[in-house]
């Protein structure tokens, strides 16, 4: 039996890092208490300070550092701010980046919808802020661009679904990537051709 602090610490490893089980949980914190202490204390104050030093972009829901404007991807005027690729994390977006080609802007939903559950439908506040930003920004085209996956598959048509309206162009990133990829480790040619392909 573990102390109560380190008992607590695993718990909450597990029910709050996504993909973590109680046996990585445990790895996770028993590694820590073998770090220098103010190691510990340095990554204890750093997840402290998240909350004040990181915020949700209000256009887009990427992670950046001001809650009181939009990010640089939504701020910079050169891009085509009629034209959103609709991923589902923001590592996703870090790997369209890197493509180098795409001068849209995003939407981050941040959750596919469970195949069990696809009757619930997407986070209800999520879907009505990106149906207001392409009435308000007046989108022409928008680029479903989420995983290869069952999940990915039922969140597309549901949104295509909700989302349909004369003159909304709605397409979907070309099956180069293969059954299953997830948008953050496809290698940017592959993404480069499924943005330049799709349908």
């Amino acid at each position: 039996m573990y102390p109560r602090i380190v008992q607590d610490l695993i718990e909450l490893a597990e029910n709050l890092l996504p993909g973590v089980g109680r046996r990585q949980a445990t790895r996770f914190i028993f590694g820590l208490l073998k770090r220098n202490p103010s190691d510990i204390i340095r990554f204890g104050s750093l997840i402290k300070s998240l909350p004040d030093e990181v915020a949700f972009c209000p256009q887009c829901f990427r992670i950046h550092d001001n809650a009181k404007t939009l990010c640089a991807i939504c701020g910079d005027t050169k891009r085509d701010q009629k034209t959103i690729a609709i991923v589902e994390k923001e590592s996703d977006v870090t790997a369209l980046e890197k493509m180098k080609t795409f001068q849209g802007v995003y939407h981050v939903l941040g959750e596919l919808m469970p195949l069990l559950e696809n009757k619930k439908g997407l986070n209800s506040t999520m879907l009505e802020a990106l149906k207001n930003r392409i009435k308000e920004k007046e989108i022409k085209e928008i680029i479903f661009a989420l995983p290869t996956t069952p999940e990915g598959d039922i969140t597309t048509a549901f949104l295509e679904k909700k989302l349909a309206k004369n003159g909304l162009k709605m397409t979907r990133l070309a099956r180069g990537l293969s059954s299953g990829t997830d948008i953050e480790y496809a290698d940017p040619e592959t993404l480069r051709q499924s943005f330049e392909l799709r349908k």
